[in-house]
């Protein structure tokens, strides 16, 4: 883009060139050289513009980027809590059908009238609540693996923020930059304007 502007630059100085060699004109040197400002500086807002339009369709694209970006880890967030939603669900469930499995074993034991040997009994019993106390064990293990996971996606939205933010800095920073140089350019054709006006008042 850049290269191409240069050459239609030169290009235009060239033409003037030539025709002044090949067809000089009958028209002042002010004159001349205001012509020539005013189609350098239709060529230089044309390049302006370009790159405007083409930094907008940068930022439109990053801005898309950007919400793809957001869409997939809002649909990775929902994904994992409704599985780690179901997985407890079901957890709780399997505990809640070991709790009533030893109550009604409990339940059971005492009803009958044949009893077992007091060993027997304990022995039963213990093995009951290890099964349970192994249910709630897991349980908890899997609370912390959902804790862990979450941690790690909270991590990546922090890192996309980052990268989102650190984005628009560069694109302020861009802008700052284009405002500077139309005041330069602004302040240029002042100071173009006041030397041929300079010019022509020495000419009369």
């Amino acid at each position: 883009m850049l290269e191409n502007h240069f050459k239609r630059v030169e290009n235009l100085i060239q033409y003037y060139q030539d025709t002044q060699r090949n067809q000089p004109t009958h028209k002042s040197l002010p004159d001349l050289y205001q012509e020539i400002q005013e189609r350098l500086k239709k060529l230089a807002q044309a390049f302006a513009d370009s790159i405007k339009n083409k930094i907008l369709e940068n930022k439109q694209n990053i801005l898309q980027a950007k919400d793809n970006v957001k869409d997939k880890i809002n649909d990775s967030i929902n994904e994992v809590k409704n599985k780690a939603i179901n997985k407890i669900n079901s957890s709780i469930l399997a505990v809640n059908d070991r709790v009533k499995d030893f109550s009604s074993s409990i339940e059971e034991k005492f009803n009958t009238p044949e009893k077992k040997p007091v060993q027997q009994q304990s022995n039963d019993l213990a093995k009951e609540m290890g099964e349970l106390k192994k249910a709630v064990n897991d349980l908890s293990s899997q609370n912390k693996l959902l804790e862990s996971r979450n941690q790690e996606l909270q991590e990546k939205v922090k890192t996309v923020e980052k990268f989102l933010t650190s984005d628009k800095e560069i694109f302020k920073q861009f802008d700052d930059f284009l405002r500077n140089e139309n005041q330069k350019e602004h302040q240029q054709e002042k100071t173009m304007a006041v030397s041929k006006k300079r010019e022509q008042e020495m000419s009369l």
